[in-house]
């Protein structure tokens, strides 16, 4: 049987880990776990979809949204458009699902649609 050691710890959540699970210290720690690692090293500016267009309202995208595998959209507004739209029957059924998705905030997402259907076709 063989056993597991757990040798070294993270400085930062001192949790007890073995040596292929330890990254090597930053910001003043000597050795740090894969999840501390990786908080403290992590950057919006360096991921791939940082100031990307947005599909929707063409605007460059600082947080994002996946709403179907690999594609992003900018906004919680952005994706309930893009949902209603790529989901409605006609342009006529688009405020219909967009109260299904988002009681609150039915008047303000009325305008995205019809930007979505101006610069953009649905797939």
């Amino acid at each position: 049987m063989i056993t597991r050691t757990y040798n070294y710890h993270c400085c930062k959540c001192k949790r007890p880990s073995a040596p292929d699970q330890i990254e090597n210290g930053v910001e003043g720690y000597h050795q740090l776990c894969k999840s501390c690692h990786k908080d403290l090293i992590y950057r919006l500016e360096d991921q791939w979809w940082w100031h990307k267009e947005c599909y929707v309202c063409l605007t460059p995208m600082e947080e994002t949204y996946n709403i179907d595998s690999g594609f992003n959209i900018c906004s919680e507004e952005c994706k309930y458009a893009f949902l209603a739209v790529r989901g409605a029957n006609d342009f006529t059924h688009i405020p219909t699902r967009i109260w299904s998705y988002c009681k609150q905030a039915f008047l303000f997402m009325l305008i995205l649609p019809n930007l979505y259907f101006k610069f953009s076709v649905v797939p």
